[in-house]
């Protein structure tokens, strides 16, 4: 069996070298291409598993290369991982994606990470040929050929059993009727028979001209292809789904760099807001400006969670919750990205304030933000957008006999639009798994399934109405639960807790590492400041007991803060340790505790917060 093969394009042959050099112990045969034009060529020579892309070159560049390929039939599913060492950044990582490939690597390329990737697609490519073969098994096992022969007036003169079949008539009616579909020779046709379970079969003519006794008549072959159609839709769907999975996971990927660096640029903006308040005198002018800069802050920094949550698909525990309270974060979310030419209005009864629904928030807010797109294309981006909120009873005759939920008292999420609407012909289908009047290129039809699917998981209703012309609605109807008991706030302790002891602070970024240095001195304690992880853990290996506590940031080079602190821990394993990160997929709360270290705090971290921790780590109280 030949090996797979692997196009790499790059205007510059050291690197073409170093590539295969790097690939060289993989089960894959690499191709070179030096310019887009020659890689382009390429495309239509062989068959490849995955291109790897430079972006900067002479001529046409690496996006306009991956375009070309994206809007090429024949090569439009075919994989592509940029590499640069010039464009780098989210900026450049985004375009990439939009330019349709599914990954980008910068240089300096780590070896084990390209080879990783690199092996990941040469196995869904194995997978895809396995499929089609598969495919092609099953079409050979029931393929059914029928013949005819027809006169110049498409009158049947000869009909064979299997055409009987697939015309689901016997040869007594079919002789002499007259056939439908006007025959062309030397080109293939495909038709649409109905059968008589009112299905329909999806049949190929192959048409020759030809003397039947005396006669010039058409023989046509007739071909079921019903069965192939089906594998080639299902076999097109994995591969979009496929896609997509990959586009949604390197904007992941990107959507969790990002708030990494984000909360690191907060922290420092924070820190230096905390550190001024304790400088200013108590009746400056200043400090209710700085206290609202901080309250901005933190509500970024959720917002930031949020955007994460939601390109990582994060799936929380149900919990009871406040239909309006998603709403509000969701249209925050909206907001950023809807055009200007879209007026989005919310509305909802005064009664809802206080409803409560037992639900995962991430997957209502999913749903909500498909079902927002979907309106916004239906309006092609100019209209009103209204979402609407509600408390209604539902009896048992306004619940479809689809959905297993009892009659009650129900809260009513409603998003519409003044869209174009759905046809009453294809209203009952949109709800179908891989139904979709997009191109193939907008998506795989999975939207509105998936949302049908949630809603029912939360034992609920979903409903539509629409008017051509005039727009759609869609109804969610979600069961309202008692409010929770909620515990009365204890009053908190102004004062922040100080100490005298040592700390050794480690974190890369040097503004990071000087700010909590000055917050932590500000508060009493001794401070040694690291920014490489491996110097601190061997200034922490020299002078072990000389520490009373670590604090750590998570995403660093060399030793990650969970590293740094498993190494620490063989040294010294009664020390106490925080860890800090801006974004992490790495490492979490329970994780965290799982490995026993006495606090996970996210970034920014405020001081009132970072105070109180340190001192309930240094004092030996369990972890919150």
């Amino acid at each position: 069996m030949a090996w797979p093969k692997i196009l790499i394009v790059d205007d510059r042959i050291e690197n073409l070298v170093s590539l295969e050099t790097l690939l060289a112990d993989l089960p894959t045969q690499t191709v070179r291409a030096t310019s887009g034009n020659e890689a382009l060529a390429l495309t239509l020579e062989h068959d490849f598993a995955l291109v790897l892309l430079d972006v900067q070159m002479p001529g046409m560049d690496g996006f306009e290369v991956a375009r070309l390929l994206h809007e090429s039939s024949n090569t439009r599913h075919l994989p592509i991982i940029f590499i640069s060492a010039v464009y780098s950044g989210d900026v450049f990582q985004i375009k990439g994606v939009e330019s349709g490939a599914v990954d980008f690597i910068e240089k300096p390329i780590i070896p084990e990470l390209l080879r990783g990737k690199v092996r990941l697609f040469l196995e869904l490519h194995e997978y895809r040929q396995q499929m089609i073969d598969l495919s092609t098994r099953e079409i050979v096992s029931q393929i059914s050929d029928g013949m005819l022969i027809v006169n110049h007036n498409a009158e049947i003169l000869l009909a064979n059993p299997a055409a009987e079949k697939i015309l689901g008539k016997e040869a007594s009616q079919l002789l002499g009727s007259h056939f439908d579909t006007t025959p062309i020779p030397k080109k293939l046709q495909e038709i649409s028979i109905p059968t008589a379970s009112g299905e329909k079969l999806s049949v190929e003519l192959n048409v020759a001209s030809m003397k039947w006794s005396g006669e010039d008549v058409y023989i046509i072959s007739m071909r079921d292809i019903t069965e192939r159609k089906k594998a080639e839709e299902q076999h097109l769907n994995l591969e979009t789904q496929l896609r997509q999975k990959h586009k949604m996971e390197a904007l992941g990927y990107m959507a969790g760099g990002m708030a990494h660096n984000f909360n690191n640029n907060l922290s420092i903006i924070l820190g230096n807001i905390e550190l001024s308040l304790m400088i200013l005198p108590p009746d400056s002018e200043v400090i209710p400006l700085l206290r609202n800069t901080i309250t901005a802050i933190n509500r970024s920094s959720d917002l930031i969670l949020k955007i994460v949550s939601y390109s990582r698909k994060q799936v929380q525990q149900k919990a009871p919750m406040q239909l309006t309270t998603i709403i509000d974060e969701t249209i925050d979310l909206l907001r950023s990205t809807l055009p200007s030419t879209i007026t989005l209005q919310k509305i909802t009864s005064p009664e809802c304030d206080s409803t409560f629904i037992d639900a995962d928030a991430s997957q209502i807010q999913e749903a909500l933000i498909n079902l927002c797109n979907n309106a916004i294309q239906a309006m092609n981006e100019k209209g009103e957008l209204k979402i609407l909120l509600e408390s209604v009873d539902l009896q048992q005759q306004d619940i479809p006999a689809q959905y297993d939920c009892p009659p009650g008292h129900y809260a009513k999420l409603s998003v519409q639009d003044s869209g174009s609407g759905i046809s009453p012909e294809i209203l009952d289908k949109i709800f179908d798994p891989f139904f979709s009047t997009k191109e193939e290129h907008e998506g795989a039809g999975m939207g509105l399934a998936t949302v049908q699917g949630m809603v029912a998981q939360h034992g609920g209703v979903i409903t539509v109405n629409s008017i051509l012309d005039q727009g759609t609605v869609f109804n969610l109807y979600f069961p309202i639960i008692e409010e929770p008991h909620r515990e009365e706030p204890t009053p908190e302790n102004t004062t922040l807790p100080r100490g005298t002891e040592h700390i050794l602070f480690v974190d890369d970024d040097k503004m990071l590492a000087c700010l909590g240095e000055k917050l932590l001195t500000k508060m009493g304690y001794q401070v040694s400041t690291m920014t490489e992880s491996t110097e601190a853990l061997k200034r922490f290996a020299d002078n072990a007991e000389q520490f009373n506590l670590v604090i750590t940031d998570q995403t660093m080079p060399q030793l990650s803060g969970k590293e740094l602190i498993q190494k620490i821990k063989k040294i010294r394993p009664d020390i106490p340790t925080i860890l800090c990160t801006g974004y992490s997929s790495q490492i979490n709360k329970e994780d965290a505790q799982e490995l026993g270290i006495n606090a996970f705090m996210m970034k920014p971290l405020d001081l009132p917060n970072l105070a109180q921790t340190v001192r309930r780590v240094l004092n030996g109280e369990k972890n919150e």
